[in-house]
């Protein structure tokens, strides 16, 4: 998926011999419904390990596209609430990344 293809990719660049597996179908998980929205660091700790793989992370995703010839936009990312049960859940969101919090 989204996360194991480009630690399959890295270690086949470093000359590691890999192979990637599929659980289930190809697309069934998480990655099946990606919005395309590369990273986001919205409610991740910002003393975390994942916080601080993603901050190294982030830079690499320009040149994987370009280097792969993969069209690409910086844009930022939109959140739409539709109720207002979805609205409050924006706003912790919101609040939590402000303040690097994870939820």
């Amino acid at each position: 998926g989204v996360l194991g293809t480009p630690i399959v990719r890295e270690l086949a660049l470093r000359g590691v011999e890999t192979i990637l597996l599929e659980k289930n179908r190809i697309g069934s998980g998480v990655s099946g419904g990606n919005t395309g929205i590369a990273c986001t660091l919205l409610g991740i700790a910002k003393d975390s390990v994942e916080r601080k793989c993603l901050e190294k992370a982030l830079p690499l995703n320009l040149t994987t596209y370009q280097s792969l010839g993969l069209p690409h936009k910086a844009t930022g990312a939109l959140y739409v609430a539709w109720t207002s049960e979805e609205a409050q859940t924006l706003e912790v969101l919101a609040e939590a990344g402000e303040e690097g919090r994870r939820l």
